[in-house]
């Protein structure tokens, strides 16, 4: 339901700003190790360094970090992918994350129906960033953020 999704992202992010990890590029491999270890997804990673020296406010920081996690929650959960690739550059005044997968995929028609696509995107949208999706049923999926910084 509705309510317990919105109690579930609460206590969520209550315990993201609790883990202690500054460093934002070993925060977000360390994520992806996590939520693909006990799968039997190749995971291709391709994070830059060059995000940590960025001066971002706690909430910008804490922000991207939970877009993060629920792209990759999100294709954990319904991609059923055998190969991810997670790429997250800092680009002149941007940061742009791509997850790509070789999943199912979907009609991305439907997509803004979901709560947490709704949470993801305004979460987005509050930093003047971007959301391209692409996807198409039977073509796994690509979804690319753009936040500028």
């Amino acid at each position: 339901s509705a309510s317990s999704e919105a109690l579930h992202e609460i206590v969520t992010n209550m315990r993201v700003k609790d883990d202690g990890i500054d460093d934002l590029p070993v925060k977000l491999r360390r994520y992806a190790a996590q939520v693909f270890e006990l799968t039997n997804v190749k995971l291709k990673m391709e994070i830059d360094d060059a995000i940590s020296v960025l001066k971002l406010s706690p909430e910008k920081r804490n922000d991207i970090f939970l877009i993060y996690r629920e792209l990759l929650n999100n294709t954990n959960k319904h991609a059923v992918a055998q190969n991810i690739s997670i790429a997250v550059r800092k680009e002149k005044n941007k940061i742009r994350m791509i997850i790509t997968d070789d999943g199912i995929g979907f009609d991305t028609a439907t997509l803004s129906s979901r709560n947490g696509t709704k949470i993801l995107k305004g979460r987005v949208e509050k930093w003047k960033g971007e959301v391209i999706t692409s996807s198409s049923v039977g073509s796994g999926t690509s979804v690319q953020i753009i936040i500028p910084v």
